[in-house]
């Protein structure tokens, strides 16, 4: 089976559970899943589909989790301290951050 580049890979699940403390069938509940998938996924014995990896990515980014997939320092797995934006494409390796504006430039009218 050929690896997407940016997907979930089993590890980032793991560690990501690790670092919630939940259970697979708390990550399950939290993705609307069975915890046979998680725990399949996990254990290597098949990829998830996109749908599915979509789930649990949403589940984990609502839970303050942020994957990360560099092409140098390779994958990885935060946790934020604060409230989760929008999650990002799990489809994209790295996403280069949003030019913040200039707060003078905003304000002026």
């Amino acid at each position: 089976m050929m690896k997407r580049v940016g997907a979930l890979t089993p590890a980032q699940c793991r560690a990501a559970r690790a670092l919630l403390d939940w259970t697979q069938q708390e990550l399950a509940d939290s993705a609307q899943l069975a915890r046979a998938t998680i725990r399949d996924f996990e254990l290597g014995k098949h990829d998830a589909h996109r749908s599915t990896e979509r789930l649990i990515c949403e589940a984990l980014h609502e839970a303050g989790v942020t994957l990360a997939n560099d092409p140098v320092l390779g994958e990885g797995v935060f946790l934020r301290e604060c409230k989760p934006g929008p999650p990002p494409s799990v489809e994209t390796p790295s996403a280069s951050p949003e030019p913040t504006p200039d707060p003078k430039s905003v304000l002026k009218t």
